[in-house]
């Protein structure tokens, strides 16, 4: 079921949405808002571009931003292969190095599987969208952050980038864009290093199946562990 913005927030996700800001010029402002600038549902992600980044100043009278209704979240630290401290969500925070005791631009609240964070891969120079039918797979991530998969002509096969793309911050996406993945399947493979399967999380293997219907599952790399895990 849909919730309506439950506390009034100037821009609320939905469950399980994503949503992404690309910045062309446009100030993202509003400080009457009920609830919080920006709240980001359960099971929902977002992220933004470098363009957009320094155009955050949407506020409300519950703070910047929230996660799933929380005012603070954990950011994931590469060289310790994990994950800080609870840091309170303001977009000074966000922005903020991790060395300086912000999120360095990636800010997790794991237990409501929801996140907000940089896409470095999205902007106009650099296509953030890989598209692959039953035609055209398989198909390798290369700079593209999102990969949209109709599986209408049949299964298709989408692959990790290699070692080469395997770096901090840079999640990649697979969506079944026409919502058939229950009658033809998603082969999702590491490319090289295991991966988490989305219908055994924890669990880890060369290449998983999506075979729900509408799926969408992100992954990062886990550098500590040389594997894709789910956001």
């Amino acid at each position: 079921m849909e919730r309506e913005n439950p506390d009034g927030s100037g821009i609320y996700v939905q469950p399980g949405a994503h949503v992404e800001f690309k910045g062309g010029g446009a100030v993202i402002w509003g400080a009457r808002n009920a609830g919080y600038g920006l709240d980001v549902d359960v099971n929902a992600e977002g992220d933004y571009d470098t363009n957009a980044r320094n155009n955050f100043f949407i506020t409300g009278t519950l703070g910047n931003l929230a996660l799933a209704g929380l005012t603070t979240a954990e950011a994931f630290v590469q060289n310790l292969g994990g994950y800080s401290n609870p840091i309170a969500l303001t977009w000074a925070n966000l922005f903020a190095a991790l060395n300086a005791g912000g999120f360095g631009d990636n800010a997790h609240n794991l237990s409501r599987n929801v996140h907000f964070s940089l896409n470095t891969l999205g902007t106009a120079n650099n296509p953030s969208e890989l598209l692959v039918t039953n035609g055209t797979s398989p198909v390798t991530f290369n700079t593209e952050s999102i990969c949209l998969a109709d599986v209408s002509g049949g299964v298709v096969t989408v692959n990790m980038p290699p070692a080469a793309g395997r770096t901090f911050l840079k999640t990649r996406e697979v969506v079944n864009s026409n919502g058939s993945a229950a009658v033809s399947n998603i082969t999702v493979s590491g490319n090289g290093v295991n991966i988490e399967n989305p219908n055994v999380p924890g669990t880890f293997a060369a290449s998983v199946t999506m075979s729900v219907a509408g799926a969408s599952v992100t992954w990062y790399f886990d550098v500590g562990n040389n594997r894709w895990k789910i956001v």
